[in-house]
């Protein structure tokens, strides 16, 4: 790992660490370290949101990136807009091809079941079903998540997989997105896992 300072900002870069995402390889990041992660699909996702939001009229708009380490803190921090679009990304592969991702879904789901008050529509309604039924072996055992396992990723899919552990959202500022702490706190929630094992 490499670390360069410009202008005040640290810019980490990983050595022996090409073409992953490998959130393991996270885990020596401090708070002050900012961090560039381009991915196929939710960075595409995330921009063509923000280009579509520029142009519409509605003036309290944020983007949130959510995962299920932290489904509740992201709702919390969605629960102020009067309007929610979910997006589960899937993954986008390098010819262009897409895969449905059962893991997005689910997190979708998981943050769709944890907003209070809201009408939603039946496929925010079948997608927060699905994080309610599926468990944590089913996600391990999805095309994704054992391709990683195959590759040496069984500590990230793990990771991955551990449910609001996170207090908070990650809402885009400009073109990164930052932290906001929100009142959840996972240690309180120790108790409750909102997906659970067989």
């Amino acid at each position: 790992m490499t670390q360069v300072t410009l202008r005040g900002i640290t810019i980490i870069f990983f050595k022996n660490v090409i073409n992953t995402l490998s959130p393991q390889s996270l885990l020596r990041l401090t708070a002050k370290n900012r961090l560039v992660l381009p991915s196929p699909n939710g960075s595409v996702i995330t921009f063509k949101a923000k280009a579509l939001l520029a142009k519409s009229a509605c003036r309290k708009t944020a983007i949130f990136s959510a995962s299920l380490r932290n489904l509740k803190a992201t709702a919390l921090a969605c629960q102020r807009f009067s309007n929610i679009l979910i997006v589960p990304c899937g993954e986008k592969w390098a010819d262009g091809s897409l895969r449905p991702s059962l893991e997005d879904l689910t997190a979708a789901g998981g943050v769709i079941a944890q907003l209070k008050n809201r009408k939603a529509s039946p496929e925010a309604q079948a997608a927060a079903a699905i994080y309610h039924a599926v468990t944590v072996e089913q996600l391990r055992q999805c095309s994704s998540a054992q391709e990683l396992i195959e590759r040496g990723f069984a500590d990230d899919v793990s990771l991955c997989l551990t449910p609001n552990v996170s207090g908070v959202a990650c809402q885009l500022v400009d073109d990164a997105f930052i932290a906001v702490p929100t009142a959840f706190s996972p240690c309180a929630a120790g108790s409750t896992r909102l997906i659970s094992g067989p």
